[in-house]
């Protein structure tokens, strides 16, 4: 209580007055560490590139002859006649994607450049490691991003990411956007991700009492008997398990150091983060689903209009792009309950879904083309 409680709550706790003595390798380690945290390259693991993002719960996406012209007016003119479209690159339409993002004046939200390629895909490539025997470059260099940017290569992609962090960081929304200009299309997508809340058990600190009362301090007596006693019986034990699990790090370095050396298809990518490990897959609260679904509409309305605009002022014509949007805008995805994760969801006209549900859960299967509500 003396520590935990007064000093580690979230009304108490103040990062700045944590003092630690770390070795320098534990320091090599953190500095990395925070470097991945606000990296721009993400060297992923298994199927979904979008390792601590939390979970899918929406995605959208569309192809678009950006080689037809807008029409003239027809009052101009006697016949049909088009405009002929101006040419654009996607670094252009990311740009004026971000403005307008930062144009809704949304404190919560951000815009950042993104990488992601696969931990099988790096071993010869020195832009994403020095050596066979090195961790992935969290950050490289802005040549590299824009690079790929423009010409995504089969494992490398770029994905412009917004998120929204609210909660105090508790709920974390983010949607990922890609455009591809092949040949005269354009193909763009989104993918929408939330991930929850921390689960309860990192919540218990905030409900003990700084200063406990004389009856709850003697319930404490059993237990602290017990671990007293183990400790003067078994110290021999406990000291020497410590030792060993010194021992047993340094020899799982070594077997990974050989590993590396054997296995010319070794992968370097993260399977999830700690973060991600550690959410409860759950809301804790009805205004949580509200928040997402409001980032998710908001920023999923300004993006179709941006793209909108952009494309109407390089005299593209965008009458399919308009009806691809109440199509999709119109056929979301309601989330219901209080779980993240789905098994099963049918969306769009149509669409037939036979769940069987469980008390206390949810679930649904996604139809192509559907974005979240």
């Amino acid at each position: 209580y003396r520590v935990v409680a007064r000093t580690l709550s979230k009304r108490q706790f103040r990062p700045e007055a944590v003092k630690t003595r770390e070795s320098k390798r534990l320091q090599q380690v953190l500095a990395y560490v925070n470097d991945v945290q606000d990296g721009n390259t993400i060297v992923y693991s298994g199927f979904s590139p979008f390792v601590g993002s939390g979970d899918i719960v929406g995605s959208w996406s569309f192809s678009l002859n950006v080689e037809i012209g807008k029409r003239l007016p027809a009052s101009t003119v006697a016949s049909e006649k088009r405009f002929t479209p101006i040419a654009f690159n996607v670094s252009q339409l990311y740009n004026e994607v971000k403005e307008a993002i930062y144009g809704l004046r949304i404190p919560e939200v951000n815009v950042a450049d993104r990488l992601y390629v696969h931990g099988q895909e790096i071993r010869a490539d020195r832009y994403f490691l020095a050596h066979p025997l090195a961790r992935p470059y969290p950050i490289v260099s802005e040549a590299v991003v824009s690079k790929y940017k423009e010409r995504p290569a089969s494992a490398i992609r770029y994905y412009q990411c917004i998120e929204a962090s609210s909660w105090n960081g508790d709920l974390i929304t983010s949607v990922y956007l890609r455009f591809v200009l092949t040949g005269c299309y354009l193909f763009a997508e989104a993918n929408y991700l939330v991930l929850s809340p921390l689960k309860e058990e990192y919540r218990v600190v905030d409900s003990m009492q700084q200063n406990p009362s004389w009856h709850k301090q003697w319930s404490f007596a059993p237990k602290s008997l017990l671990v007293t006693l183990k400790w003067m019986l078994f110290w021999w034990v406990i000291i020497f398990s410590r030792m060993s699990d010194r021992y047993d790090r340094a020899g799982e370095r070594r077997r990974m150091r050989a590993m590396i050396k054997e296995d010319e298809a070794f992968d370097y990518g993260a399977v999830e983060s700690i973060r991600e490990r550690e959410s409860s897959g759950a809301y804790r609260q009805y205004f949580q689903k509200l928040d997402t679904q409001m980032y998710m509409r908001t920023i999923e309305k300004q993006v179709f209009d941006t793209i909108t605009e952009f494309l109407d002022e390089h005299d593209i014509d965008t009458s399919e792009l308009k009806s691809r949007q109440e199509m999709i805008l119109n056929s979301g995805v309601i989330m219901t309950g209080g779980s993240i994760q789905t098994t099963s969801m049918a969306v769009g006209q149509q669409a037939v879904s036979n769940v069987q549900l469980q008390k206390g859960t949810s679930a649904g299967t996604q139809a192509p083309g559907a974005a979240p509500s």
